[in-house]
C-alpha cells in the first residue's frame, strides 16, 4: 500500500480525493503508522493513533467546476466529527471530536494532536502549485540541473511544479511527457524538503517539483511540441467581443495571451546570448526572421509595456503550429474596406528606403531593407513581427472571414513615431499600383491591437516604396462588414 511522503500520519493514496479537496467523509479510518493497515486481528497491536470519520455522510463531496485549490480552500472551515482511538482502543473520554476539516489535515500532516481543538489557533491553509510556481528561481533550477543524469549530453529541462493529487496537474505532466516520446525523456521529482529556499513556506504536503529531461540538440522543437500541448483549446461560443468591437475600443485592455512560463519552465541545453539585435528564424512555410533591437526598446520609455512583453515573449511563445496548420494568412486575403489615404512624396522611411539600396547583405530586398532601418532608423524596433488571431476570440469570426482557421501574418516593420504612436508599416515595391495593401496593413494592426490590448487610436499604419509613402488611421477604417452590422 502507497502512502503519501508529505504526512506525518500514513495517509494512503486511496484517499487522493479528500487529500485534493479537503473533504472527508463518514468511515474514511486513517492511521499514524502504515503497519496499523490491514485486518483487525493483524494490525490491532500495532495501532499507535487512529481516527475515523463519522460526519459529514458519504458521497457528501459535490462535483464542483471550481478549480481544486478553491475547493479546498471552501472546505478548509467546514465540520467534521472525528472518533478518536488510541492503541487499538476508544478513547472514552474524548470519544468523539467535534472539529473542521482543515484542523483534520493539519493533525495528518504535522501530527500534532492538538491542533484538532477548536479553541487553539486556526492552522494555516497551505499553498498550491500556483504558489510554488512563483518560487522556482535560478538557484532551484541550478540544484535540479546537479540531479540530471552525467551522461546526458545536451540535456533540455522542462521543470513544473507538481501535485500528485491535482487531477489538472497530473493530467498536464502527462501530456507533456508523452509528447515527448521520440526524445525518450527521463523524469525526475525532487521533495521540497530538498530546496532550502522553500522550507519557510507552508506548502501542500503532496507537492513536488518534477522535471522532465530531454538529451538534445533541438530544443526549439522540444518548446513547439509543448507549446502545442498546452495551447489553450477554447470554444466562440463563449467569446464576448465581436470582430468590430477591437476597432471601436476607446481604451487599451489587458492582454490575456499565452505564457509558455506560467505552465512550465523550459531550460534549453544551451542559452543563447544575444547583441543589440536578436534575431530568430520562424519556420512558417516560408521562413521569417523576426528580428527585435533590444537596446531601443529597453531605453525607450515611450513604448507600452505591453508591446513590449508581446516583443520579448513572442521569441518563445509564438504558436509555431497554428502558423504550420492555417494556410489562412493576411496577405493572401481578400477583405472590402475604405480608407483614407495620405499621400506623402517626402517622407522620412522613403529616404531611408533608398539609402538602403548600398546594404546588401542579404539576397532578399526586403531583408536587407529590415536590417538596415533597425541600424539606422531611431524609430525602427522590429520587423518580421509575429501574429495571429483565433477563432474563439471572436464570436463571430466564422462570418467575418468566412472559415475558422486562424488568420496569422507577419509586421514588416514596426516603428515608434515621433508622436509616440505605434506605426505598422509594409515595403511595397511600386507602392503607388497598390489597390489592397491597406487591407494588409489594418490587419496586421488589428492583430497586433489584439496581441497586446493596446486601442488601435494608438497606432497609425501605412505602405511605402522609394517613391511614396501611403499612411492611415485603422480607426478610421470603414471595414464592408462592419458598416453592415
Amino acid at each position: 500500500m502507497e502512502v503519501y511522503d508529505g504526512f506525518s500520519w500514513a495517509v494512503p493514496k486511496a484517499f487522493k480525493d479528500a487529500i485534493a479537496s479537503c473533504a472527508f467523509e463518514e468511515g474514511d479510518t486513517l492511521y499514524s503508522t502504515k503497519m496499523a493497515y490491514g485486518t483487525w486481528k493483524e494490525v490491532v497491536d500495532k495501532i499507535d493513533h487512529a481516527i475515523q470519520v463519522h460526519f459529514p455522510a458519504r458521497n457528501s463531496r459535490k462535483n464542483t467546476s471550481e478549480d481544486i485549490a478553491s475547493v479546498f480552500k471552501a472546505n478548509w472551515n467546514s465540520a467534521v466529527k472525528v472518533e478518536f482511538v488510541i492503541g487499538g482502543e476508544p478513547n472514552n473520554k474524548n470519544k468523539f471530536i467535534y472539529t473542521t476539516q482543515g484542523r483534520l489535515f493539519a493533525l495528518l500532516q504535522t501530527g500534532n494532536i492538538g491542533v484538532l481543538n477548536k479553541d487553539n489557533e486556526i492552522p494555516k491553509i497551505p499553498l498550491f502549485v500556483a504558489e510554488l510556481k512563483k518560487h522556482i528561481n535560478d538557484d532551484i533550477i541550478e540544484l535540479i540541473k546537479k540531479n540530471v543524469d552525467k551522461e546526458s549530453d545536451k540535456p533540455n529541462l522542462v521543470i513544473m511544479a507538481y501535485d500528485e493529487t491535482n487531477d489538472a496537474s497530473v493530467d498536464k505532466f502527462k501530456s507533456i511527457f508523452y509528447s515527448l516520446h521520440e526524445f525518450k525523456p527521463e523524469v525526475i521529482d525532487l521533495s521540497l524538503s530538498k530546496f532550502t529556499s522553500l522550507k519557510k513556506y507552508h506548502f501542500h504536503p503532496t507537492l513536488s517539483i518534477r522535471s522532465i529531461i530531454i538529451d538534445s540538440n533541438s530544443p526549439e522543437k522540444i518548446r513547439d511540441i509543448i507549446k502545442k500541448v498546452l495551447w489553450p483549446k477554447r470554444d466562440s461560443k463563449n467569446a464576448t467581443k465581436s470582430f468590430c468591437d477591437t476597432i471601436t475600443r476607446i481604451r487599451s485592455v489587458s492582454s490575456n495571451s499565452f505564457k509558455l512560463k506560467n505552465h512550465i519552465s523550459f531550460i534549453p541545453y544551451q542559452i543563447k546570448r544575444y547583441g543589440e539585435i536578436r534575431v530568430h528564424s520562424f519556420n512558417h512555410s516560408p521562413v521569417y526572421r523576426y528580428r527585435l533591437h533590444i537596446t531601443k526598446i529597453t531605453e525607450q520609455n515611450n513604448i507600452p509595456k505591453s508591446l513590449k512583453n508581446y516583443l520579448e515573449l513572442v521569441f518563445v511563445d509564438c504558436p509555431n503550429h497554428l502558423f504550420i496548420k492555417t494556410d489562412f494568412r493576411v496577405s493572401k486575403l481578400k477583405m472590402e474596406m475604405d480608407v483614407d489615404l495620405l499621400h506623402h512624396k517626402s517622407h522620412k522611411l522613403i529616404e531611408l528606403a533608398k539609402n538602403s539600396r548600398v546594404f546588401n547583405k542579404f539576397k532578399s530586398r526586403h531583408e536587407n531593407l529590415e536590417q538596415y532601418l533597425l541600424d539606422n532608423d531611431k524609430g525602427t524596433i522590429a520587423a518580421e513581427l509575429p501574429l495571429w488571431i483565433e477563432e474563439c476570440e471572436f464570436k463571430d469570426f466564422k462570418k467575418v472571414f468566412n472559415t475558422i482557421e486562424p488568420l496569422v501574418g507577419h509586421i514588416e516593420i514596426l516603428r515608434i513615431e515621433d508622436d509616440g504612436k505605434i506605426a505598422v508599416w509594409d515595403y511595397k515595391p511600386n507602392a503607388y499600383k497598390e489597390t489592397k495593401a491597406h487591407v494588409q496593413v489594418f490587419l496586421y494592426t488589428y492583430m497586433l491591437s489584439v496581441r497586446t490590448g493596446i486601442k488601435l487610436s494608438d497606432f497609425i499604419c501605412g505602405y511605402f516604396d522609394e517613391v511614396d509613402a501611403y499612411q492611415f488611421n485603422p480607426c478610421e477604417t470603414i471595414v464592408a462588414y462592419c458598416k453592415n452590422t
